[in-house]
């Protein structure tokens, strides 16, 4: 025979002091928890661990010169990674890794240097299709810090096609850059350290399908055919926002505490 509980409401062992402690441990680790997506795919990397370059990530060409090559490495003792390209513009994210129509994306450039040839460049695009060529028809963005001789940097957005739609002179020099790409409502907008650069209608330029159908996102790196690249990057993916569920979980805590005190 099942005996039910019957303890009084008032007779509760529970201690509020324990109960909040819970609570808020609860809610710290997801508010830090990693950003996942779908399969739990990494849509974030602080790059504190090794990144998996050979295993984890796809990448692509959309460009090639004679002997072409380029490379991403992690950096364990200072847990960022440098890329570097030669005759190349090179294309990289996590296998698997997408966002929804309104996911920010972003990248720290801690620096950048190239040497005395025609450009070099190192950003982000978002983009329709997960591997777009140089010059393919695909919805979406590229955003980047590019340069020439060595002595001069500029910031471009292009869109569908390689198309230019923006370019502002940064100078003969590069410091450490935050680069984002936000969307907000029809617009995209092209921010670099907080400053909004430039803003484009996306669903003007493409329609509300096409403005929404930019699901991929990827690191952009590369560097001519008389140059090279040598960037160290950070802090690359979807932007991370606390988990509403923390939020929620020490509200119920906090709300459990204040019933808990009217029933003793």
């Amino acid at each position: 025979m099942t005996t039910s509980h019957t303890q009084s409401a008032g007779k509760t062992n529970v201690c509020p002091r324990t109960l909040l402690s819970v609570v808020v441990l609860a809610a710290s680790l997801l508010a830090f928890a990693p950003v996942t997506g779908h399969a739990d795919v990494i849509q974030y990397d602080t790059f504190s661990t090794d990144p998996q370059f050979a295993t984890a990530w796809s990448g692509y060409v959309r460009s090639i010169g004679p002997d072409g090559n380029g490379s991403l490495t992690w950096n364990s003792t200072s847990g960022d990674v440098t890329s570097t390209a030669y005759h190349i513009w090179l294309g990289l994210y996590r296998t698997g890794a997408t966002r929804t129509a309104t996911d920010p994306v972003t990248l720290q450039v801690n620096s950048v240097r190239d040497g005395s040839g025609d450009w070099s460049l190192i950003g982000l695009a978002i983009t329709t299709s997960a591997n777009p060529a140089f010059d393919a028809a695909d919805n979406g963005y590229s955003f980047y810090i590019a340069g020439t001789n060595g002595t001069s940097w500029t910031y471009y957005v292009t869109g569908s096609g390689n198309s230019l739609l923006f370019s502002q002179t940064i100078g003969a020099t590069v410091g450490s850059t935050k680069l984002d790409i936000i969307r907000d409502g029809d617009f995209y907008r092209f921010l670099a350290n907080g400053t909004t650069l430039f803003s484009d209608n996306g669903v003007t330029r493409y329609g509300q399908i096409g403005a929404d159908s930019i699901g991929n996102y990827s690191i952009q790196y590369g560097a001519g055919n008389t140059n090279y690249l040598v960037a160290v990057i950070d802090n690359y993916g979807i932007v991370p926002v606390p988990e509403p569920a923390s939020a929620l979980i020490l509200l119920a805590g906090v709300g459990s505490l204040t019933l808990l005190r009217r029933r003793r």
